[in-house]
């Protein structure tokens, strides 16, 4: 949770982009990595929208890439995991 909150202002991310980046959906090939949302406010205008992420930001998120490039980098339950100081969360 911890660091959603310090990669929102290293990207301009909105909070529903920032719950389902996911790696798949970040380019990195250049020094500057390029993460385009599947989803956003403005898609059914027609907009595509580009988030640049900086070397904050990529420091920021390679400490949750992992094998798995399809899933939410923060997922809600290492999210809630955090907040709880548990090692598990069951939903209840």
């Amino acid at each position: 949770m911890k660091d959603m909150v310090l990669l929102q202002p290293e990207t301009g991310m909105r909070p529903g982009e920032m719950v389902t980046i996911r790696a798949c959906d970040i380019d990195m090939a250049g020094p500057i990595w390029l993460y385009c949302p599947p989803q956003h406010k403005t898609l059914h205008h027609g907009h595509r929208r580009t988030i640049a992420i900086g070397p904050k930001g990529q420091e920021i998120i390679r400490r949750h890439l992992n094998t798995d490039t399809q899933t939410p980098l923060f997922s809600p339950r290492k999210v809630m995991e955090e907040k709880s100081g548990c090692g598990t969360f069951d939903g209840n």
